[in-house]
């Protein structure tokens, strides 16, 4: 019961909840969220109702300099605030291949996210299956189907990921494929408790 409560306790405070932890980069995404919603905000009620408080000129010379400043704040700020697996205390990744028949991933050359990206599921190669890489640009059936949303992730014939790979996300798919593969092999799956249930 000890060492579950302490595994519960450093997963709480990796989960992010614990503010007192969060690095200058995390800091900077917040502050980046913020500037986006409070830009959108004001330029939605100047088209709208009317900003009920005075502004600089400036505010109004460069409305559409600041509304493409906060587009690109959202992403910076996930890129700032993201965390890999083992900030999470994921371990590695398991031995047992899940029941994935194929895995595909579309991708363009000159695509950073898409490096990124395809680096990252490289890390499960021994728990997936063959990863088929397919560049867009060389097949217009795939460029007219993801042009605009690469890096493109295609679990048995289903696409799973656009835009970005989520390795939380990815990790859990994996989990719960290996689960499903135990089960259909008449394995016993322990059941796993969860976080609110330990807290108590």
């Amino acid at each position: 019961m000890e060492s579950l409560g302490s595994d519960s306790n450093r997963r709480r405070a990796n989960s992010g909840g614990d503010f007192s932890t969060w690095s200058g980069r995390e800091w900077c995404g917040v502050g980046l969220i913020v500037f986006a919603g409070f830009t959108f905000a004001l330029l939605w009620m100047d088209r709208n109702s009317g900003i009920p408080f005075d502004l600089p000129s400036a505010w109004f010379r460069s409305k559409l300099i600041l509304f493409v400043m906060a587009l690109l704040a959202l992403p910076a700020s996930y890129l700032l605030m993201r965390k890999s697996a083992d900030h999470y205390g994921l371990e590695s990744p398991p031995v047992m291949a899940p029941n994935f028949r194929t895995f595909r991933f579309y991708t363009r050359k000159g695509c950073p996210l898409c490096d990124e990206a395809l680096e990252l599921v490289r890390r499960y190669e021994n728990v997936l299956p063959e990863i088929e890489v397919f560049d867009v640009d060389t097949d217009p059936e795939l460029q007219e189907k993801f042009n605009t949303c690469v890096p493109v992730v295609e679990i048995d014939g289903k696409v799973r990921f656009r835009g970005l790979v989520n390795e939380v996300l990815l990790r859990r798919q994996i989990d719960a494929a290996t689960r499903n593969n135990r089960v259909s092999e008449g394995q016993v799956v322990p059941l796993q408790v969860s976080r609110r249930s330990s807290g108590s």
